[in-house]
């Protein structure tokens, strides 16, 4: 395997269509962990950090040059979303009902947010945002008590998760 030039970076928001708190179950929680650490391991990204929330994902990555941000945030909503599919009941699969010319169902919602990181500033904003957002959303009481977060890794100062990479700054 040959040397991975990673250059850019983006914190994303991926919001599941009408705020349903799919990731209060295991089973939804998994598939994005699962799915996180395959990227990793496959070079699609190196992640810094994360929250998972229990109806959206904030995320902070660089991408290697071979990657597009577009095509890495279709991929991940795209697969995430076949796999959590076939594990709703009816009644939760109707939520997500659209029947659009190339699908019948959503599971995220459209356009999801993604902005390119441009400074050393930022990125300390960024990180701070996603390490704070269960504490805003009222969850827990203390950013180190969200188990579902990169806050863990950092405060301790090594990676709790085999997906997670720490930026120092």
């Amino acid at each position: 395997m040959g040397y991975v030039t990673y250059n850019s970076l983006y914190f994303s928001t991926f919001t599941i269509n009408h705020w349903i708190k799919l990731f209060e179950n295991p089973r939804f929680l998994d598939i994005l962990l699962k799915t996180m650490s395959f990227l990793t391991k496959e070079n699609k990204w190196v992640l810094f950090g994360f929250v998972i929330m229990p109806n959206h994902v904030h995320l902070f990555y660089s991408l290697p040059e071979t990657v597009s941000n577009h095509v890495l945030k279709h991929s991940f909503l795209s697969y995430t979303s076949k796999q959590i599919l076939p594990l709703l009941s009816v009644e939760m699969k109707a939520k997500f009902y659209v029947n659009k010319g190339d699908r019948k169902y959503q599971i995220w919602k459209s356009p999801s947010l993604s902005v390119e990181i441009t400074s050393p500033k930022f990125v300390r904003q960024k990180l701070n945002y996603i390490h704070n957002n269960p504490v805003k959303a009222g969850l827990v009481t203390s950013v180190g008590d969200y188990k579902w977060s990169s806050f863990p890794s950092y405060d301790c100062g090594i990676p709790l998760y085999d997906f997670l990479t720490l930026w120092h700054i």
